[in-house]
């Protein structure tokens, strides 16, 4: 009998854990997209008043989350040590290397990569600006109904795992 209790105590503690993980995540994923949001504004103004290379650029990431900041570090490492030729082929190393982004996240840092040092000036502007209007999109689709999406995860993994565990009684 106490084996049964054990079980539905862990069953319950586990679904609760996951509820609270994905809950997690969420914010986590709205804090890095807030950030590029960010960061991007930080690059179009360097852009557009000292005219900076992409180290300069890369280097800005660093006032922002360390996740960002590390990002940013090992780009402008594999730029510097020749082991990419393009931003684009640095940002992919680095994410293949084990960068655990949200997709969508991970998204705003490809569409970046595709601009940085492939246009003149105003193309690189252009483009830095629609790479930021899309993820103000993304970031406004993330904080509609924030909390009430929150609670739910949350508030499912309570349930689902309270259902679990009275089964196993």
């Amino acid at each position: 009998m106490i084996q049964k209790w054990i079980g539905a105590g862990l069953v319950f503690a586990g679904c609760t854990g996951a509820g609270f993980l994905k809950a997690s995540a969420y914010r986590r994923e709205e804090r890095l997209l807030a950030d590029t949001y960010r960061l991007l504004e930080q690059m179009e103004n360097e852009l557009s008043f000292r005219v900076s290379d992409v180290y300069t650029l890369c280097d800005l990431s660093r006032n922002f989350s360390k996740e960002l900041a590390s990002f940013y570090d090992a780009v402008k490492e594999n730029l510097l040590n020749q082991s990419a030729d393009t931003v684009s082929k640095a940002m992919e190393i680095v994410c293949r290397e084990g960068n655990s982004f949200p997709q969508s996240v991970y998204e705003m840092q490809f569409l970046l990569g595709q601009t940085l040092g492939q246009y003149d000036l105003d193309g690189q502007l252009r483009e830095i600006s629609s790479v930021k209007e899309i993820c103000r999109q993304k970031l406004t689709a993330l904080q509609d109904n924030r909390e009430d999406k929150l609670k739910s995860y949350q508030t499912l993994g309570l349930c689902a795992g309270a259902a679990l565990a009275l089964m196993l009684l």
